[in-house]
């Protein structure tokens, strides 16, 4: 149960922190296609 447990919680970290370094990827292409914007 308790390996178990620890299973999701892990996997469930992994996820957060793609989700995490995408959105820092997706800002940082958005900040890029706004500067070529305004050149």
């Amino acid at each position: 149960m308790l390996v178990e447990v620890t299973i999701i919680c892990f996997s469930f970290f992994i996820i957060e922190y793609k989700h995490n370094e995408t959105a820092k990827l997706s800002l940082q292409l958005t900040k890029r296609i706004n500067d070529k914007t305004l050149c």
